[in-house]
């Protein structure tokens, strides 16, 4: 206030446009001055990237300052006389030294939006302490594939912070993509000791039984996060998912059309519905929810994978298309940070359907010794069988599961590959 009196009492002197452009300077960052709530200021108050419009009449008084330093005059006047005025040489280079200046300067800082990670590593070198920072920097990492890089930030977020529930989520899914399940089973245990009631953590949680083959510790899991968010539909999806790896599809199907009742345009629900769908005899409806989840965006691996099997084995001929089940299945297996021998059964098939049986061989072999070293024995007889098949040239077939009437059991199922 003292200012704002000072410069309106000095007015005639130099001018109303210093009063104006700090009033308006003012106004306009005054919902950032508590008045507005905003996210980012539980971690930092500041105007941060919000005073860029605020800044134009400080940009205005500026330049009325360099034409002052020039040619000593910024008072209104008339017209005719401001046309007559010839422009000072000082003013010329004055100008065109900031505009080259500021060009420089923004095309420095230009490299570091090139991306998320150089933006908060930017950040990151400015403040080490930020455990805000470190947990999205790690976050861009694992989007670039560089999960233990991401490891590492994860862990200095929790370091500054132990309660930073969202890093300790972060960092369980990191181990889980370098095949440490151990390791990230255990951090949704300490998530779950002080939240118990943490709905997120107990889906990932039983997400990454399921992908661990425990598929009866993931259905008790997203039975306890139902009963306390009962229409949480990742928890109705994952229920669907372990049920069906339990063998009861047909219990699996209220919980799966229950988590396309919440959200129709859910990548998880859809998977969910179409390996149901397909355990239960309906092939060609299963394979469109697949198809749908895929197109949904934000799919897992799994999803791929599951699709890709489908197009690759399936035992209805109308069904099958190989060259796409390669593409999908490449996409599963370059998806998994580390080697898993299930995307490796899926891609061998999908290249015996394709009929590049050398390729299938050359595959089966891979995920036959990955099975072996971690002690696999199912998935092992399954490439025993699948590299005899291959090497006769023949492709792998799944048996037709006969149709289960779903009218006697629900009626209100989606309609066809999607909501």
């Amino acid at each position: 206030m003292v200012l704002l009196t000072v410069l309106f009492a000095l007015r005639r002197q130099i001018g109303r446009g210093t009063f104006v452009a700090v009033v308006l300077f003012i106004l306009i960052l005054s919902p950032l001055l508590s008045v507005v709530p905003i996210a980012a200021m539980q971690y930092s108050f500041v105007a941060d990237r919000w005073v860029y419009q605020a800044a134009l009449p400080m940009f205005a008084l500026a330049g009325a300052f360099v034409v002052l330093l020039t040619t000593g005059d910024v008072r209104d006047q008339p017209s005719s006389a401001a046309a007559g005025r010839r422009v000072s040489p000082t003013l010329v280079i004055t100008a065109v030294t900031l505009l080259i200046g500021t060009s420089i300067l923004t095309w420095q800082r230009a490299a570091v939006f090139a991306s998320n990670e150089q933006i908060y590593a930017d950040a990151l070198a400015k403040n080490p302490t930020s455990w805000f920072v470190h947990n999205n920097l790690g976050y861009a990492l694992i989007q670039k594939g560089r999960i233990a890089d991401a490891v590492y930030h994860f862990d200095e977020a929790l370091r500054l912070w132990d309660g930073y529930v969202g890093a300790r989520m972060n960092l369980a899914a990191a181990l889980a993509l370098q095949g440490d399940m151990f390791a990230a089973e255990e951090q949704y245990r300490s998530i779950l000791q002080t939240r118990p009631n943490f709905v997120p953590a107990r889906v990932q949680y039983g997400r990454l039984m399921l992908r661990d083959d425990r598929s009866e510790t993931a259905e008790a899991i997203f039975v306890a996060a139902l009963q306390i968010e009962p229409t949480s539909p990742g928890a109705l999806s994952g229920l669907a998912l372990s049920r069906v790896a339990n063998r009861r599809p047909l219990e699996a199907l209220a919980p799966a059309s229950a988590a396309l009742k919440q959200n129709a345009f859910s990548s998880d629900a859809h998977h969910a519905m179409g390996r149901v769908l397909i355990a239960l005899g309906h092939a060609r409806r299963g394979l469109g929810h697949l198809q749908e989840a895929v197109r949904t965006g934000g799919a897992h691996p799994e999803v791929f994978r599951d699709l890709a099997w489908e197009l690759a084995t399936s035992g209805d001929d109308t069904l099958r298309h190989g060259e796409t089940a390669v593409e999908l299945a490449r996409r599963a297996v370059d998806a998994v940070v580390q080697p898993d021998a299930r995307y490796l059964k899926v891609l061998a098939a999908a290249w015996a359907e394709f009929g590049h049986y050398d390729r299938a061989v050359e595959v089966a072999r891979d995920g036959q010794i990955l099975a072996g070293e971690l002690g696999q024995a199912d998935l092992n007889a399954h490439f025993n069988l699948a590299l005899d098949t291959y090497q006769r040239h023949r492709p792998w077939r799944q048996p037709i599961t006969p149709p289960i009437d779903l009218a006697s059991v629900a009626t209100t199922l989606p309609a066809d590959g999607g909501p």
